[in-house]
């Protein structure tokens, strides 16, 4: 009797387990695809978060694997139990984040479907002060950047809500390759980069690593050479590119490098920062522990550049050294010659990759040596003053928010393009140091500690 009695509790037991496992995955029904029609064709980026997948996956993480949480405080688990209901927004769905550029700026927008008006409005006023919020019935356009025409873009909106402006459903790369079962997809359109044309990259959350695998369409037969050198794995990022992306890069405040001339390939590697205290408007001097090196086509046309860019005041040089006059300063040496522009605290040689390489874009990040080894050094000719060191302290306490960054243990991402291949294949990883958990529940953490850092930041 004893032994019947143990044999119909395991059978309860493991019908339990398939039956949570099957309401799971049949309850929680796929997300629709109606939030497409709100995101303008021209947009750059797309990026489609399904926060049904995650809610599936955590759902999942809680049953058969709640040791996954076992390392989080209880009245976090909580927290994450109920953020849907803290934030309004219909996990049911997706969130669209796209990015538009305008005449003289790039702007940020989220779309979303809601299921509490006021709630996302509080979540949102909480954690992102300066963006703006636009509704529509069961659905939330937010502005996330600030914008030089805002009448304009407050009319822009309301064309999108009032179906006036083309969508991006449409697109090829959105019609087939945003795929339901992907915890993120992106789609991305280069603005003036002479190899590519646009790309799509899925993310998907595996065990303790998050997986991102994609391809960007050549442009026509136009010819690129692979990287030139190795990536140095040691340090804090290590970047290699010969497909002259950097013209491509939209910075904050509308910072543009489209004006940046042509040149064949870029390698930087970035290992920590000499931050020296000092008693200016902004008490912070950047000394960026930076080698990077471009290979040129013409060193005249470099020379020039940096000319123009003292004459409009966005660089201040002296001999061989560059100061970045932006509102965070960054000083640097420098260097071009024999077709090669360099910048450097302490120049060094770059290794040569593999003869029979076929890479055209790597990157390596080690996220706990940026964080490591960014340190604050104090002018003793210039100390700082009461104001100033306030401001110091700030920001050294928003570095030191940025220790949970040091859970990753490493990010890589790579593009190939082997003989016969019509597109470039991209790859890559973000990897995690705890195994003792999932990355679902890892990244979950990571970002509300995100959202909380830059959201002290922008108050």
């Amino acid at each position: 009797m004893g032994n019947l009695k143990k044999h119909l509790l395991f059978s309860f037991i493991a019908l339990s387990i398939f039956g949570i496992g099957l309401l799971i995955n049949t309850l929680i029904l796929p997300a629709t695809n109606d939030l497409y029609q709100y995101i303008p064709g021209e947009s750059d980026v797309v990026i489609e978060i399904n926060a049904i997948n995650f809610a599936k996956e955590t759902g999942q993480q809680w049953v058969y694997a709640p040791e996954h949480f076992d390392l989080e405080p209880e009245e976090e688990k909580q927290k994450m139990v109920s953020a849907s209901r803290d934030i309004g927004i219909d996990l049911f769905s997706k969130i669209l984040i796209f990015n538009e550029q305008w005449s003289e700026e790039s702007l940020w927008f989220a779309v979303m479907a809601y299921n509490n008006q006021e709630k996302l409005a509080t979540f949102i006023e909480s954690n992102f002060p300066k963006a703006k919020l636009n509704f529509e019935k069961n659905v939330a356009i937010v502005q996330l950047s600030k914008s030089k025409n805002q009448a304009a873009v407050d009319q822009y909106i309301g064309n999108i809500f009032a179906r006036k402006v083309k969508s991006i459903e449409a697109n090829p790369l959105i019609k087939k390759q945003f795929l339901n079962e992907n915890e993120i997809n992106i789609y991305l359109k280069s603005l003036k980069s002479e190899y590519i044309s646009d790309g799509y990259l899925s993310i998907n959350f595996e065990t303790n690593q998050i997986d991102i695998d994609g391809y960007f369409h050549p442009i026509g037969s136009t010819s690129v050479r692979p990287i030139a050198y190795a990536t140095d794995k040691d340090i804090g990022l290590s970047l290699r590119s010969s497909l002259n992306l950097l013209n491509t890069i939209y910075l904050f405040r509308g910072t543009k490098l489209e004006y940046l001339p042509d040149y064949e390939q870029i390698a930087l590697d970035y290992d920590g920062a000499t931050l020296l205290t000092n008693n200016d408007v902004i008490p912070v001097t950047s000394y960026p522990n930076i080698n990077m090196q471009l290979d040129i086509y013409d060193d005249k046309t470099w020379l020039q550049y940096i000319d123009a860019s003292i004459e409009d005041g966005s660089l201040l040089v002296a001999q061989d050294t560059i100061m970045i006059n932006s509102e965070v300063k960054a000083k640097l040496r420098y260097k071009i010659a024999n077709q090669k522009f360099e910048l450097f605290q302490a120049s060094k040689s770059l290794q040569l990759a593999k003869p029979d390489n076929q890479t055209y874009f790597e990157l390596i990040v080690h996220p706990s040596e940026i964080i490591e080894k960014m340190v604050f050094k104090e002018d003793s000719r210039n100390p700082p003053k009461l104001v100033a060191s306030q401001i110091i302290k700030i920001v050294k306490s928003l570095l030191e928010d940025f220790h949970y960054i040091k859970a990753i243990d490493e990010i890589n991402f790579v593009i190939n393009k082997q003989k016969g291949d019509e597109n470039y294949i991209s790859s890559g990883h973000i990897v995690y140091h705890n195994i003792d958990s999932h990355s679902t529940i890892e990244s979950y953490f990571l970002f509300r500690n995100l959202m909380q850092t830059f959201g002290n930041f922008l108050h």
